[in-house]
């Protein structure tokens, strides 16, 4: 009940920026995003929440969950910027 919450909390997702040298393995799939990847770390988004990942030109990378108390800060979940991701 609590990430129904989350999820609708935010529409459309916060968007983060991903530090140009690391883009490129999101690029290549890799499933997570390390918390010194992003390029302004976020201080006050709750935990599982829906994030958009962005290069520094602002073009879509990836869509995922984000965790501020983890060192996996974001968790892959598409690629696809037209995938929807809710509570089901």
């Amino acid at each position: 009940m609590a990430i129904e919450a989350t999820f609708a909390a935010f529409d459309p997702p916060p968007r983060l920026v991903v530090r140009r040298e690391r883009a490129m393995s999101l690029a290549r799939r890799h499933p997570w995003l390390f918390e010194g990847q992003l390029a302004h770390p976020p201080k006050n988004l709750p935990a599982g929440v829906t994030v958009d990942l962005l290069d520094e030109q602002g073009a879509f990378l990836a869509r995922g969950g984000y965790n501020g108390e983890s060192r996996i800060a974001v968790r892959i979940l598409t690629v696809e910027p037209a995938e929807t991701i809710d509570a089901a």
